[in-house]
């Protein structure tokens, strides 16, 4: 009896354990511009935020909007490497991206 019973209760906590996840790629067919994907955060509202090479391309799980980097507006970061490559929100409430 005892064993029937931990039988029982090891199948039912292997079936309550399993989780169906659905995982949906994101293809080119969803307007993301470039390939070359530098960096991936996301934001309060949920958001995803893709940094690409010269783009800013924000998800709202519909679709893609993009915001072209403005080059005229760059402030220099003192011992910058490749490395270091990291999306932030300003604080003012997270209206300004940068990278």
């Amino acid at each position: 009896m005892k064993i029937a019973l931990f039988l029982i209760n090891l199948l039912w906590c292997c079936c309550a354990a399993a989780q169906d996840i659905t995982f949906s790629p994101l293809e080119r067919r969803y307007e993301l511009h470039e390939e070359q994907i530098r960096y991936v955060t996301q934001l309060p509202d949920r958001r995803l935020v893709v940094f690409t090479e010269s783009t800013i391309n924000l998800f709202n799980g519909g679709g893609f909007k993009t915001i072209d980097v403005d080059e005229k507006n760059v402030i220099s970061l003192d011992q910058y490497t490749p490395y270091q490559y990291k999306g932030y929100l300003a604080g003012d409430g997270g209206n300004s991206i940068g990278f």
